[in-house]
């Protein structure tokens, strides 16, 4: 079957340039996105949000985080747009005069983070995540319930933050809290993890601090130490090192998941997931001796 082009964005810089029509006048966000829309074909039945713009290092470029959801494969990449709202970039830019260098995401520390899974397992899988990420919440139904029974006790799953905290508003504070969790234990952590995210649909800015404590209630966990830790931001330190990890891999979205060294980013749908285990399982596989002549 063939797939909206949208869904396919090139690997390297040569990605996608194209006129989105003449410049608004003014920052209207609605029209930016309705010629966007246009220019990459993307049907009226998805939904389209456009994070807030940032600098960057090129004059009269700035990067956007474009979410698209309605489809089987959601979506959330950055874009670049000129200045003038006439021109759309779309991909990943390298730096030509930087130098060649080892993979960057095959020496990544896991020692004290949450982990599921056992300590020696042939395939290690990190995850950058957001507690407010649509595409998180909807990664974590395939990660929890499809791909950690299916390949039980063959991988290890390390949790780290990347809250986006331009479009996310509770985010971080989130995250905090899900590092005092991980401060009464490992098995908490994830407890909390995993209602955060069943929980998404339900939290909002406003009524975050009043639900965690119900959450927490839910969890088992000490109450007074857990408010202590989130209410004093003692974690903020360890979540903030943790996005400050992600952005110097070059990270730039949730979710992201780094697989023995190789990075899959976005709502990833399982056959691909599978496909990448499968291959990693398979080369960790010990090779039969040589028979003695």
């Amino acid at each position: 079957m063939l797939r909206p082009r949208w869904l396919f964005p090139c690997l390297l810089l040569l990605c996608l340039l194209v006129p989105v029509g003449p410049a608004p006048a003014g920052d209207d966000n609605a029209e930016l996105i309705q010629r966007i829309r246009h220019a990459l074909k993307i049907p009226p039945s998805y939904q389209v949000r456009l994070g807030p713009a940032e600098k960057t290092d090129i004059a009269g470029l700035v990067k956007r985080t474009l979410e698209v959801t309605g489809g089987s494969q959601p979506r959330s990449d950055t874009i670049f747009v000129s200045e003038d709202g006439r021109y759309l970039f779309w991909g990943r830019l390298y730096d030509l005069d930087a130098q060649p260098g080892p993979n960057r995401f095959q020496h990544i520390p896991v020692a004290g983070h949450p982990a599921l899974g056992p300590a020696d397992a042939r395939v290690t899988i990190i995850e950058y995540a957001d507690f407010q990420c649509p595409f998180c919440e909807r990664a974590y139904w395939m990660v929890k319930y499809k791909l950690l029974p299916r390949y039980s006790g063959q991988v290890r799953l390390i949790f780290k933050d990347f809250p986006l905290t331009r479009s996310h508003a509770w985010a971080l504070k989130a995250a905090v809290a899900a590092q005092c969790a991980f401060q009464q234990g490992n098995d908490a952590f994830w407890k909390l993890h995993d209602l955060l995210f069943e929980c998404q649909d339900e939290l909002n800015a406003e009524n975050l601090d009043a639900r965690l404590s119900e959450l927490a209630v839910a969890g088992g966990f000490d109450l007074p130490a857990f408010r202590k830790c989130y209410d004093s931001q003692a974690t903020l330190p360890r979540v903030q090192a943790s996005i400050a990890e992600a952005e110097g891999l070059g990270l730039t979205g949730t979710p992201a998941f780094v697989i023995n060294g190789q990075l899959l980013s976005g709502a990833v749908p399982f056959p691909r997931f599978k496909a990448v285990l499968d291959r990693e399982l398979a080369a960790a596989q010990p090779h039969a001796a040589p028979p003695v002549p």
